[in-house]
């Protein structure tokens, strides 16, 4: 079988050495060809590869930069393999990421391969937190033999298979991974976990509560998207953001109103000022458990509305096509900056 790795990447100049390296040796006794899959960067990545990895064989193909979705079905168009490996451009892979994978993929009713994702040296409290949550789940899919929603940060699929099932959506903000294994899935094929095939975040979306935010609104609005599509039982978040639809509407309405907003602001600081020596003295796991609850109850709203607007959007697009064009507009701004950063 004919093996490749498709690297989807835009501006990520500071990551990519360390991808391609760790690829390029997780497929060293594989013959497994690589390619860079670039959204036209801006930061001298196309010409950093060129320069460091076009000797050893790496291949760079431009994209339009459309989308995830876009990417993915461009990869499977234009890539000539058999079993395509995805990740991104700032993920660094393990030694048995390629063979492990593998593995499982010689079984015929196995038509996808996923493995966990953890974070790469995470420094930052809400890295910590984040890497933790990560590991708990990925421990948790060890005891399930089938799991139809992977990522595509960390996976490899049969490319018969996918085209059979008509790739992935590309009129999806984002999830269109979780909509592409999940129609796997349906097609009768397994999509299995592998703990072996394992990738490492080089950054993490969660370092940050802006970028944590601006992820959990894009990822939202694609699962309200597919919510649209396949309906709202598809994947098991999408009922928990229904739910607390209207403790979300309510939370923003809050929000913009300027009186209540400067006496929640002025309450908030009072809290940390009078909690800060108590905080202080909470032992460190203790610290981060406290904190991903809040951090989690923040999320909620912002997913809550952002699914509520991708489901209403999917469903809107051809009777209110011009309202439908403004949600676009401003999830594609969203996309664009976090792919930038």
């Amino acid at each position: 079988m004919k093996v490749c790795v498709a690297i989807i990447e835009r501006n990520e100049k500071h990551y990519i050495e360390r991808t391609l390296s760790s690829i390029l040796s997780a497929s060293k006794h594989l013959n497994a060809d690589v390619y860079v899959i670039d959204g036209h960067s801006t930061d001298g990545t196309i010409e950093f590869i060129r320069e460091r990895f076009l000797p050893l064989g790496v291949k760079i193909l431009l994209d339009e930069n459309k989308g995830l979705g876009a990417a993915h079905n461009f990869a499977l168009c234009r890539i000539p393999a058999d079993i395509i490996f995805f990740t991104f451009g700032d993920e660094y892979v393990s030694n048995q990421w390629i063979s492990s994978a593998l593995r499982r993929l010689e079984d015929h009713e196995v038509g996808a391969v996923f493995g966990p994702s953890y974070i790469l040296n995470s420094q930052k409290l809400l890295e910590k937190y984040a890497d933790q949550k990560l590991k708990r789940y990925f421990s948790s899919l060890k005891l399930k033999p089938h799991f139809p929603y992977a990522a595509a940060t960390n996976l490899a699929i049969k490319k018969d298979i996918a085209l059979k099932v008509g790739g992935f959506r590309d009129d999806l903000i984002d999830a269109d991974d979780s909509e592409f294994t999940f129609k796997v899935s349906k097609a009768g094929y397994k999509v299995v976990y592998e703990p072996n095939m394992i990738v490492y975040h080089q950054k993490a979306n969660e370092g940050e509560l802006r970028t944590l935010i601006r992820a959990t609104m894009l990822v939202s609005f694609g699962y309200g998207q597919v919510a649209a599509m396949h309906g709202i039982k598809w994947h098991p978040i999408c009922p928990i953001y229904a739910l607390v639809l209207p403790t979300s509407l309510l939370w923003f309405i809050l929000l913009f109103m300027q009186t209540l907003a400067a006496i929640y602001i002025a309450l908030l600081v009072f809290t940390i000022v009078c909690n800060y020596f108590a905080f202080q003295a909470i032992k460190y796991k203790s610290k981060v458990l406290l904190l991903g609850i809040l951090i989690e109850l923040t999320k909620l709203p912002f997913a809550g509305i952002s699914f509520l607007l991708g489901y209403i959007y999917q469903k809107s697009r051809n009777r209110f096509p011009t309202f439908a064009y403004i949600i676009k507009k401003v999830f594609d701004q969203i996309r664009l900056k976090r792919r930038c950063n």
